[in-house]
């Protein structure tokens, strides 16, 4: 395949009226090109060729089974205890949002996968294990067993995740760091300063790191990537209001927020901060949660924008594996659990809405999927060839017949919009179509006059809402009436 913009590039050489944000492509060479990551695309090249309807979706049910799969494994090591590994797998299948990621066919899903086998490797790797409940031996663990290679594959995973989404670089750090603190930890309660353990990991990640840094920087021109790159311009103009806009609605923000989307992360992070996790779990506690907190604060410091339309906390989504093992832990380790029914209804209460959540966000995402369906089989029925809106997001509101079938074009303000117009004129169209939806002000009118040589205007002939988008059959009248 080819990562080519599909447009065209004779009407606007320019690419002034590409439609979608802006950093969903970037230019190079005079061509456009999709900011689509090139390691997925190819990764799902053969499952798509092999069925073009289901290899998305083969794909991804496989990347959900990897990620249950890892994190299972994870927790029951953490534990030792059989029923931990059963809980953690249907912790990720149930309550962490994963089977949105799934169900939307992105590399979100992919990116989880990796995330969580990496966790799950950086955990035995360091031979992490929480210590059973008796309080006269909270914070003597036993002696670990670290195992350099298996924390190598950690950070090497975390490398080639990089190739995939831009969090990865972020995670590692958080990663890296939480280690540190586990050897401080460490240092503090037996004197035993293991700094290799982070070592290990830290030239795992830049074995793979590295490789995908240079191809980055051949493909793209730079070495973060288009994404990357992307979102180092869009964050470089965020002020500080839009700033604490951004942190509020990551955390508080509805869907989009941790903790008001999962508030059993919420109690995650609280458990920390009141001790729960060092008394019950030692190192495991400080693990887990600094590299949970760690990586949250660098989200929030560094993310371009708040997630915008998706459902659950995709950008905070790579630590809810640790925040939910840590949970775990709590339920298994704490002897307040035992001791009092309501901190166990608090917490089963809290999975039922994490459940929930979930399956709410699926439902979303089916109807969607029949919004968008609806939207297109109208489109099919009208006869310009020209679609035009005003919105960045309205692209993803089409399908890929409408993609491949039509000409697409988009001006976000009243200047492109009366170029828009001009250019279409020129170029002879009698007709185009209007998309306007609830997302913006309308930057086009039901009548568009055309500037320069040409004497006349584009007005509104036909209007039709379909489920809240209403589509506008532009026709050219000249000076004098004629069409």
């Amino acid at each position: 395949g080819s990562l080519e913009c599909r447009y065209d590039t004779e009407f606007d050489p320019e690419f002034r009226f590409r439609p979608g944000p802006w950093y969903f492509h970037w230019l190079q060479g005079g061509s456009c090109y999709y900011f689509y990551p090139v390691a997925y695309a190819a990764i799902a090249a053969p499952f798509v060729q092999l069925s073009p309807d289901y290899g998305y979706f083969l794909l991804n049910l496989l990347l959900l089974l990897v990620f249950v799969f890892a994190c299972a494994k994870m927790c029951g090591h953490l534990l030792e205890d059989p029923s931990a590994e059963l809980a953690g797998g249907l912790i990720a299948l149930l309550v962490i949002p994963a089977p949105t990621f799934a169900y939307e066919l992105s590399d979100m899903m992919m990116a989880m996968a990796l995330f969580a086998v990496a966790l799950m490797y950086a955990v035995r790797g360091l031979d992490l294990r929480a210590p059973a409940f008796d309080p006269e031996e909270v914070g003597r663990e036993r002696e670990p067993q670290p195992r350099p290679a298996y924390l190598l594959t950690s950070g090497i995973l975390l490398g080639l995740a990089f190739a995939l989404r831009t969090e990865a670089l972020l995670l590692a750090c958080a990663m890296g760091g939480a280690m540190l603190v586990l050897c401080m930890y460490q240092l503090v309660q037996k004197g035993d300063f293991r700094v290799a353990d982070a070592f290990a990991f830290l030239i795992g990640v830049f074995v793979s790191f590295g490789p995908v840094v240079l191809w980055q920087l051949w493909f793209y021109g730079d070495m973060l990537g288009s994404r990357g790159a992307a979102h180092v311009d869009v964050t470089g103009e965020v002020n500080v209001q839009q700033r604490l806009d951004i942190m509020y609605t990551l955390l508080f923000g509805g869907s989009l927020g941790l903790f008001s989307a999962l508030p059993s992360a919420a109690l995650a992070f609280l458990w920390l901060l009141f001790g729960g996790a060092r008394r019950a779990c030692g190192a495991v506690g400080w693990f887990l949660f600094t590299l949970s907190g760690a990586y949250t604060l660098a989200v929030l410091i560094t993310a371009p924008n708040d997630g915008g339309y998706a459902w659950s906390p995709r950008y905070l989504a790579p630590m809810l594996t640790a925040l939910y093992a840590g949970i775990l832990c709590l339920v298994f380790r704490w002897g307040a659990l035992r001791r009092r029914w309501i901190w166990r209804l608090l917490i089963l209460g809290l999975c039922i809405h994490a459940v929930q959540f979930t399956h709410q966000g699926m439902q979303i995402l089916q109807q969607t999927s029949r919004q968008n369906l609806g939207y297109s089989r109208a489109l099919q029925e009208f006869p310009a060839e020209h679609i035009v809106f005003d919105t960045a997001p309205t692209i993803g509101f089409l399908s890929e017949d409408i993609l491949d079938s039509k000409r697409l074009y988009m001006a976000l303000n009243a200047e492109d919009a009366q170029a828009l117009v001009n250019r279409l004129r020129e170029t002879g169209v009698e007709q185009f179509l209007y998309l306007r939806t609830p997302l913006g002000p309308p930057v086009f009118r039901e009548s568009m006059p055309v500037t320069g040589s040409t004497s006349g205007r584009y007005v509104s002939t036909v209007q039709q809402n379909v489920q809240g988008m209403q589509i506008h059959l532009m026709r050219w009248q000249g000076s004098g009436g004629q069409r």
